[in-house]
């Protein structure tokens, strides 16, 4: 190899267990995350995790591995039907009952615009909409045992 490359890879921990996400190294040598922008590799662990690795292993006859950046995206587990303290999805929002708890939302009309997105609090929880419309880029989340009743408006607004 005449280039410096650095090829990674990705464990996790979870109450003791080691898991491997990348079945071994991945190697970056024409990827091209150095030439082009917004190249980059995409990692799901898909589970909870207490430690994240990210191991590098260089390539070539430096010795030295690199790694420019890495960016983390935390979500709380899709099993649970109600908000967390935190959550990283850019954009969404959440449908909260404050006064008392609620397991039906109705709304006449939701729009979701610029990639957005919608999450609701509640086990058993139902939203209904009268309409949904948007740019197509928007997500609303549902979680196990919640129903969502809408009419689609599939033009765009």
């Amino acid at each position: 190899i005449n280039s410096l490359t650095t090829a990674f890879k990705v464990e996790s921990e979870y109450q003791g267990q080691i898991y491997n996400h990348t079945e071994g190294y991945i190697e970056t040598l024409g990827c091209g995350t150095q030439q082009e922008v917004d190249q980059y590799a995409v990692v799901e662990l898909g589970r909870n995790v207490e430690k994240i690795y990210v191991r590098l292993d260089a390539r070539g006859s430096s010795g030295d591995a690199a790694m420019e950046s890495i960016q983390l995206f935390a979500r709380e587990d899709p099993t649970v039907a109600s908000q967390l303290p935190f959550t990283s999805a850019p954009g969404t929002a959440w449908v909260v009952a404050e006064e008392e708890p609620a397991d039906h939302f109705e709304f006449d009309e939701l729009q979701v615009h610029g990639g957005g997105g919608l999450s609701f609090e509640g086990e058993g929880s139902r939203l209904s909409v009268d309409t949904v419309s948007g740019d197509h880029t928007g997500l609303v989340s549902m979680r196990e045992g919640q129903m969502f009743h809408a009419i689609l408006n599939l033009t765009s607004s």
